[in-house]
């Protein structure tokens, strides 16, 4: 009777509601700032950047009286290997200031400092150190200018968006550190749910323009941390295939990537310039893009709810984020598919001639785009012809012969002859299917997701249990289709003719994955008991960070593979060795790369090219002794690097720094 009369009285349940919402933000804020250190999103990684300092001495690193301070704490000394000339620090701490301890003979011996933040790289030379300011006696401390974002009072700190992405992100994806302020969130939805009448938030501002807000988050997300340096396909990308400078037959001679990517790319970098952060806008305003059109697909063809849903899952999706801080097709390949299912949708409602235009003209993009759009648009195909009548199937197979035509042209003339018919392009594996299997389990979080999706779309087909909606079933076993053919057919393809799998293609899933999970939680059951079971089913494994709690498409150990910091660290460092040959060992055979750090490359300096990660230690030996080069640099895989020293240890001096958690950068000197 208490609580009936209490949601009878206006003010009553204002005061109630507002409680809640205060208990729900406030225990946010207070999670926020006590968990910070503990949150650990993919991709995004910690709240402040790795702090990595590398200092070289002349004599063994064990006989200096040597102390390295963040702030007021010391920081640990490590060896990345026995003999190394350089010891090794590192913090994720707010740090403001470095400084360092060192006796009159440990400064003598003390040769450079390498800090790696990340994004930026820091070389000290032994003249920069002596310009150090002295805080007291054997007291010296680093530069300001050593920091992560400028503006920011700690070095490391990645500034105020990054927090945000971190802290927004971290409901999602660690969500055991919130369980009171989201059952106090949820009790306050409910409050709001039952009393609408009696409690006025202006919700129809928020209500109304949804899908803008969804759009926003997604910007931002997208937006942190896209200005670190290339990786390798990157970095071809913005050079050979669609450099400025370079020829536009070019953007044919890829064997993976039909041209459409690069000549955007060519065209993006001829009008707004050619850094990182610049090039990659380009395929963020795709994943942006992207995010509207699940949201128009899903409304125009289910309902606005339903959309707004799909749509927020795939605007937080790290494997989207991922896509769209990479300078490569893939953002535009989920665009162009998105394209062509709305107006998939169209033909199949309207049969109207303007859509089958603007479906042809989807396709022949989506064809010169990758590869896996191709699956697609066969899988589209498909299922159009059990959609449409005789006369539009027709209709429908002259716009994808249109796409099949624009394709012969990059075909025959580079796919055909160095992709599908040279089995050894690209190195890539065979997938049997048990690691098919394993894909799509970490694809979505685990094992339950896919079956549960499975068993709904067999109870739509059995009509039972299912009320039947025809707009959702159309719309449900669309987006059941498109992620079930794209690994069929990929894997059949793989099987019969040659392998044609990277686990990173299967972000085009990622989109109709949004859809068809957005859609699960609208199915309406005929016993309610089986709705809840699905939804609690969906929420338990983890729906709202599929493709990240596992981190489906791991691609950390290729992002730190980065030629920047290895021409920045061979500039500076082989300042020193004046006298003698320098020799730089690249990750690839592609001589434009250089000319995009050629700020950082000395003339004199020669380039020795070999295949990061597929070279042999023999291979390696070779290409060292036809060199005349007295000093070598080169980057490896921290995880052999104690192969690499054993091998190499007796015949050259060897030293390496810690740039980032997989890769060093090594100096060899013959001995």
């Amino acid at each position: 009777m208490f609580l009936k009369s209490v949601f009878q009285n206006k003010i009553a349940v204002n005061i109630l509601f507002f409680l809640f919402v205060f208990l729900s933000a406030f225990s946010f804020l207070f999670t926020f700032f006590l968990h910070n250190d503990d949150f650990l999103i993919p991709l995004f990684e910690k709240v402040n950047a790795s702090l990595k300092i590398n200092v070289e001495f002349n004599n063994s690193p064990k006989e200096n009286n040597f102390h390295l301070f963040a702030d007021n704490y010391e920081l640990k000394p490590n060896l990345l290997f026995e003999n190394n000339s350089y010891v090794f620090y590192q913090t994720l701490k707010d740090t403001q200031t470095i400084s360092f301890y060192a006796d009159d003979i440990s400064y003598k011996n003390l040769d450079n400092i390498v800090i790696n933040l990340n994004k930026n790289f820091y070389y000290f030379s032994k003249k920069d150190i002596e310009k150090f300011d002295k805080i007291k006696s054997k007291y010296y401390v680093l530069p300001l200018s050593v920091k992560y974002a400028k503006n920011s009072s700690f070095i490391n700190d990645k500034g105020l968006l990054h927090k945000f992405c971190i802290y927004f992100l971290s409901i999602f994806y660690n969500t055991n550190f919130y369980i009171f302020p989201l059952l106090m969130l949820f009790i306050s939805v409910l409050i709001y749910q039952k009393n609408k009448d009696k409690i006025n938030l202006g919700f129809n501002l928020f209500k109304n323009n949804a899908i803008w807000w969804v759009l926003l988050i997604g910007l931002l997300l997208r937006l942190q941390d896209n200005s670190i340096p290339f990786w390798g396909d990157e970095l071809y990308s913005a050079t050979y295939a669609g450099g400025i400078d370079s020829p536009f037959i070019k953007t044919f001679q890829d064997p993976g990537n039909p041209p459409l990517f690069f000549i955007l790319a060519k065209i993006w970098q001829t009008l707004f310039g050619s850094k990182e952060v610049i090039c990659r806008l380009l395929t963020t305003l795709f994943s942006c893009a992207s995010i509207y059109l699940i949201w128009l697909f899903v409304k125009d063809n289910f309902n606005q709810k339903a959309a707004l849903l799909a749509a927020f899952l795939f605007a937080i999706n790290i494997y989207s984020i991922h896509s769209a801080q990479e300078f490569r097709t893939y953002s535009l390949g989920i665009f162009l598919s998105l394209i062509s299912a709305y107006f998939l949708f169209k033909i199949i409602k309207n049969r109207q001639n303007k859509d089958f235009i603007f479906y042809s003209i989807t396709a022949i993009l989506m064809a010169n785009s990758h590869y896996f759009q191709i699956l697609i648009l066969f899988s589209n195909f498909i299922f159009a012809m059990f959609k449409l009548d005789n006369n539009s199937r027709l209709k429908f197979l002259y716009a994808n012969l249109f796409a099949a035509f624009s394709f012969l042209p990059y075909f025959l003339m580079t796919a055909l002859n160095k992709g599908l018919l040279d089995s050894s392009f690209n190195n890539l594996p065979f997938y049997n299917h048990k690691m098919m299997w394993m894909m799509i389990n970490i694809l979505f979080s685990n094992k339950i997701i896919p079956i549960l999706l499975a068993v709904v779309v067999i109870l739509f087909l059995s009509k039972k249990l299912i009320v039947e909606d025809k707009k959702l079933k159309s719309c449900y076993l669309y987006s059941f289709w498109i992620i079930f053919s794209l690994f069929l057919f990929s894997y059949l393809f793989s099987v019969l003719i040659r392998p044609i799998i990277k686990s990173y293609y299967f972000v085009f899933a990622v989109p109709f994955i949004s859809i068809l999970i957005s859609l699960t939680f609208f199915v309406n059951f005929k016993n309610k008991f089986f709705k809840w079971a699905a939804v609690l089913i969906l929420i338990y494994n983890g729906v709202f960070c599929f493709s990240g709690r596992g981190y489906y498409i791991d691609k950390n150990d290729l992002l730190v593979i980065r030629a920047e910091e290895a021409y920045k660290y061979s500039f500076f460092d082989s300042d020193k060795f004046k006298d003698k040959k320098i020799a730089l060992l690249m990750f690839d055979n592609i001589k434009e790369y250089k000319d995009y750090y050629k700020n950082f490359y000395k003339n004199e300096t020669q380039l020795i090219m070999f295949r990061f990660g597929y070279d042999t230690f023999e291979s390696y030996e070779e290409k060292l002794l036809n060199s005349k080069a007295d000093v070598f640099y080169l980057m490896y895989h921290i995880a052999r690097l104690g192969e690499f020293i054993d091998y190499f240890g007796k015949k050259y001096k060897i030293s390496a720094i810690l740039t980032d958690k997989n890769v060093v950068l090594i100096r060899m000197m013959k001995k």
